[in-house]
């Protein structure tokens, strides 16, 4: 019985991130998300609670899978632009559900403090890794090996809004004609970095 409720989950979940990707958290349907898993609304309910914390779900695993499997390297921020750019290349629901939870859940204080009481999943990997980051990042500085013009916590900013520059999700650059090949994308983003954060 464990295992099939454990793979309705997982389906209910699978089918969720494609939805809020595509549609945001107030455009997505359960009825679709259910059908989609084969599965149906009251499971949503039973394993999530409602469709809000299903996004909230969503997102924490899709930050945390991702700061999974780039860890960043203080050491070679260049490289860790260009490999997050990559992942948003084979990726392209998670700048989308990045940019939905930004649209829809951080922009208002009223919503944040409604999030904080229905106390949805946080990205909790992502979190941890955003502070050791911006800490590692103020020591590298500290030390002069990165360039101090920035606050270290926007230096790592920085760093994840250029990795995106090309990414599916962002049409800015589409007015300007066809991007570079993948390889030249990758290694202007590395270089943008680099003077980012050269001494």
């Amino acid at each position: 019985m464990a295992r099939n409720a454990d793979g309705t989950r997982a389906r209910l979940l699978s089918a969720a991130r494609h939805e809020f990707a595509a549609f945001g958290l107030a455009g997505a349907r359960v009825d679709r998300i259910a059908a989609d898993a084969g599965s149906n609304k009251a499971q949503i309910y039973y394993y999530f609670g409602s469709k809000d914390q299903l996004f909230d779900t969503v997102f924490a695993a899709a930050l945390d899978d991702l700061v999974g499997g780039i860890p960043m390297d203080v050491n070679d921020l260049p490289g860790f632009a260009a490999e997050l750019a990559e992942a948003y290349e084979h990726d392209p629901d998670l700048l989308r559900l990045v940019s939905w939870q930004r649209l829809e859940r951080g922009a208002r204080r009223e919503r944040r403090e409604r999030r904080e009481r229905r106390a949805g999943p946080t990205p909790r990997a992502a979190v941890e890794a955003t502070q050791a980051g911006i800490a590692q990042i103020a020591e590298a500085q500290a030390q002069g090996r990165l360039s101090d013009r920035y606050p270290a916590d926007v230096l790592l900013h920085a760093v994840l809004h250029i990795a995106a520059l090309w990414a599916p999700a962002s049409r800015d650059l589409a007015w300007s004609g066809q991007p570079p090949p993948a390889p030249a994308r990758d290694r202007i983003i590395a270089q943008m970095v680099l003077d980012l954060v050269a001494v």
